[in-house]
């Protein structure tokens, strides 16, 4: 997989009034989690397999071509937010870079491809009351916080990990393995929440040819040990579809997941979707609710291209809300505000957020670079 590049925008808010009144009912469906599994379970079961499980090297899907779409002429063209307007020559005042915080530790997560089997893989992280947990393509490890010593209670490939819950071999799909991971602690209510997705494939290949599946688990536990148990289960996307590069936010009502879609055949992208699950119903281990809301963008209609789930911690909030860079016109975010999430959600047309200029990155040069220009890594779009 491809490593993404982000960056944090200060945002100038410009509502498109239309989507502030509309509201949209999404489609329903009522998932039964599959299974329930202690660490010690899932750590003995990977005794039988390979210390790095084989993965194809396949490509990411692939959205538009966003280096030619227009800019949005309300965009400034300015690189931050407020605007510095002090010269960039000014000797005399350099300019000086702000960090968000002082780094105090510093670790080794997971070594790729030799741990991983991709290279660079998907990261993602997160940090409960004692534990770290690293969550990358191929590796689920967890780590002493305070130390950032390998703790030795999670030590897993999602492949693993989430076995009772992937798409079976057979049938036509003759290869599968898991990508895109997402990890959350809950600090709403102490347990950890993991998301991934599958990528099943009928010929056997190295693409995902076959409608995919969202694999969820929950702990029931906030420090993670050999007798954590954790609740398993999935839903597909949508029918036809392939969903890529899921997002995960987490609030005191819902989860929040985004997905990019792209036809089966061909691989051409079709939209966006978002979906939204109570999360008190999802962690109680019972039966839960997912609603879809598909289009949310689509190759020729504006809105967010990989809608990202917000995270809020708001007690009271009463409202969620998904994000993303407009799929047609570049300084644009696009945003939808999810009414009642925790009972029969309904999402509102797009927000329309004006912000400062933005365009496609560059690739990137880097250390032990054979290949050349196609050798460099690639932000993938400007997501």
């Amino acid at each position: 997989m491809k490593t993404r590049i982000y960056f944090i925008l200060s945002l100038v808010f410009v509502f498109n009034v239309q989507g502030l009144t509309a509201q949209i009912k999404g489609i329903a469906r009522i998932v039964h989690p599959a299974k329930t599994e202690t660490v010690a379970a899932i750590m003995e079961r990977a005794k039988h397999f390979p210390a790095v499980m084989p993965r194809p090297d396949w490509e990411e899907y692939e959205g538009p071509d966003f280096s030619k779409l227009p800019q949005n002429p309300l965009s400034k063209d300015v690189a931050s937010f407020p605007e510095n307007n002090q010269p960039l020559n000014n000797l005399q005042n350099p300019p000086v870079p702000q960090a968000p915080q002082t780094v105090g530790l510093a670790f080794n997560g997971v070594t790729g491809p030799t741990e991983t089997n991709a290279f660079p893989p998907d990261d993602m992280g997160a940090i409960g009351p004692t534990q770290y947990v690293v969550f990358v393509n191929g590796r689920l490890r967890s780590f002493n916080k305070i130390t950032g010593v390998a703790d030795g209670v999670l030590n897993v490939s999602p492949d693993v990990f989430f076995a009772s819950v992937m798409t079976p071999l057979g049938g036509g799909v003759g290869l599968n393995f898991t990508s895109d991971p997402r990890a959350r602690y809950d600090r709403l209510s102490g347990k950890w929440i993991l998301l991934i997705i599958d990528v099943p494939s009928t010929s056997g290949s190295s693409v995902g040819d076959h409608n995919n599946r969202v694999l969820i688990a929950y702990s029931n536990s906030s420090t993670i040990t050999a007798g954590t148990t954790w609740t398993f289960s999935q839903f597909t996307g949508q029918s036809g579809v392939f969903l890529d590069y899921p997002t995960l936010g987490v609030d005191i009502n819902a989860l929040y997941i985004g997905g990019n879609m792209f036809a089966l055949v061909g691989g051409s992208f079709v939209g966006t979707n978002g979906y939204v699950i109570n999360r008190s119903t999802l962690e109680s281990g019972g039966a839960y609710t997912v609603t879809m809301f598909a289009n949310l963008c689509t190759s020729s209609l504006p809105g967010p291209y990989t809608p990202q789930g917000v995270e809020n911690y708001d007690y009271t909030a009463t409202e969620g809300y998904f994000i993303g860079v407009d799929v047609l016109t570049l300084g644009f975010l696009q945003m939808r505000r999810v009414s009642n999430p925790g009972g029969t959600p309904t999402i509102s047309g797009n927000l329309t957020i004006t912000v400062n200029a933005t365009s496609s990155p560059q690739r990137v040069p880097h250390l032990g670079n054979t290949g050349g220009a196609s050798g460099q890594l690639s932000a993938v779009d400007f997501r």
